[in-house]
């Protein structure tokens, strides 16, 4: 069975948050995903902490490269790939567990080439913000053409520069040379 999502998470020396990272992933309420595992020459313990995740729940895959930075990770995730829609993690990032079930049901009622999400920061103090509020009348807006959407974001400066809000088809990405 093809994955929806395809999960991407880069890797470079993250052995202190990557569990949390992973488990995030791993306890997430939609199941049909899979998580590619990109370690960029890790001196650190994060490539055996991400080979335990790989033993513990088969739809996590590793793949190893020597260093060659974030971009060079993320595209040979997107080659590995084989969802129907990609999502870019960062290995510091957590998710809430209900994230890809929500994001799926946006995939099947527009069948859009990008689902935008939104970001939640945790400042150390442990006080979350929401860095990219929504205005009205477009905060309610569940669907919308893309050129619209773009020109909207930029009026209201309230574009998400962060490739961790998108849900990406792979299809899009591959149909359009799409790469880092």
């Amino acid at each position: 069975m093809i994955p929806e999502i395809s999960v991407i998470i880069s890797v470079y020396n993250a052995e202190s948050y990557i569990e949390e990272c992973l488990n995030s992933v791993m306890t997430q309420t939609f199941r049909n995903i899979e998580v590619v595992l990109i370690d960029d020459g890790s001196e650190d313990l994060s490539n055996e902490i991400m080979q335990s995740f790989c033993i513990k729940d088969k739809r996590f895959k590793l793949f190893s490269q020597p260093n060659a930075g974030v971009s060079a990770e993320r595209n040979e995730g997107i080659k590995r790939s084989t969802g129907r829609y990609i999502f870019f993690l960062d290995s510091d990032d957590t998710l809430i567990s209900t994230t890809f079930e929500e994001l799926s049901i946006r995939t099947h009622k527009t069948d859009a080439d990008i689902i935008m999400g939104n970001i939640l920061f945790c400042t150390p103090d442990g006080k979350q913000t929401m860095p990219y509020e929504r205005e009205e009348p477009f905060k309610d807006v569940l669907e919308i053409k893309g050129d619209i959407c773009y020109l909207e974001l930029m009026r209201m400066n309230s574009f998400p520069p962060l490739v961790g809000v998108y849900l990406i088809k792979r299809s899009f990405l591959f149909n359009n040379q799409f790469f880092f």
